[in-house]
């Protein structure tokens, strides 16, 4: 759990130099009295989230780490109490949770699990890792300081900032984090309800599709970015951990009882930071990141079948 000094830190400090602004006015006007014919504008502090959703952040942390002790408990009754209480459950980290119980799970419990997230897996997969994209009425800086607080107190939001344009800006983001979001402040409006419905938008020539071209697919950008193929060990990784890639079926490049090869956007620098947050942090083992033109080629190690 972060400190509160930190959370303190980064909601007070804004209100704290318009206070002193205040004290210099004054004292200004005390000491020249034409003061008063100049207008001054003092910086109103930005209302970086609502207060009350501070503490729902953390109360569903904390529920959520409950269910995962409880998933953990060597007795039947806690165990199934819990596990009745998360097939339940559709707030966001519900996922997470569940790979971590299948995952830890001994031999007797993981066929319960897996059959009980059979019925709620393509949910939760929807709501939690397939993105939509959303235009928000904020600001890059002030959503960095929203995303920067809720990130803090509730777990990763994992958006992906597409576009700017003055007061608004267009994220790709899943459902889950669209509704923390809002439920923070941000006013927003879902524009399309996945990335691949995005994509037949720009194709059919749709001009709010082409005018929120993400910055990382934009002329200016290509440089900062590589289109790569991904090679995921399935055998190596989280059980059903691949379920949001498979979702997103266009970006599959091929696959195997063993392998996954995904297509993405990787960025030039922070690579490795993208690549933790992005698939490593729910369990995806990446084996091989591979040039798009050398797939047919060097690919062949990890899928014969391209011989």
């Amino acid at each position: 759990m972060p400190s509160g000094n930190r959370f303190t830190r980064a909601v007070v400090a804004p209100t704290i130099a318009a206070v002193s602004s205040r004290a210099i006015l004054r004292r200004l006007r005390r000491s020249l009295p034409w003061i008063g014919l100049l207008v001054l504008v003092l910086p109103t502090p930005p209302r970086v989230f609502a207060q009350p959703y501070v503490a729902d952040e953390r109360l569903r942390t904390n529920r959520l780490a409950m269910l995962t002790e409880q998933l953990g408990n060597q007795a039947d009754a806690p165990f199934a109490q819990a596990l009745d209480a998360l097939v339940a459950s559709d707030v966001a980290g519900t996922l997470g949770v569940w790979e971590q119980a299948i995952a830890t799970a001994d031999d007797a419990r993981r066929p319960e699990l897996l059959r009980r997230f059979a019925t709620v897996r393509d949910r939760l997969t929807r709501r939690e890792r397939v993105a939509r994209v959303a235009r928000l009425t904020t600001s890059p800086a002030q959503l960095a300081r929203v995303q920067q607080a809720l990130e803090e107190q509730g777990g990763p939001l994992n958006l992906t900032l597409w576009h700017a344009d003055g007061d608004h800006v267009v994220v790709a983001l899943s459902p889950a984090a669209y509704e923390r979001l809002v439920a923070a402040g941000i006013a927003g409006d879902v524009l399309f309800n996945s990335v691949t419905e995005w994509q037949r938008a720009q194709r059919s020539g749709a001009a709010t599709a082409a005018q929120i071209m993400p910055h990382y697919q934009s002329d200016a950008a290509a440089h900062d970015h590589r289109a790569r193929i991904l090679v995921f060990d399935l055998a190596d990784s989280a059980a059903d951990a691949a379920q949001h890639l498979l979702a997103d079926h266009e970006n599959v490049v091929a696959r195997n009882d063993r392998y996954l090869a995904y297509l993405d956007i990787v960025p030039r620098r922070q690579r490795h930071s993208y690549l933790r947050q992005r698939y490593r942090r729910h369990g995806l083992r990446i084996v091989a990141m591979l040039p798009v033109d050398r797939f047919d080629t060097t690919g062949r190690r990890f899928f014969p079948e391209l011989a």
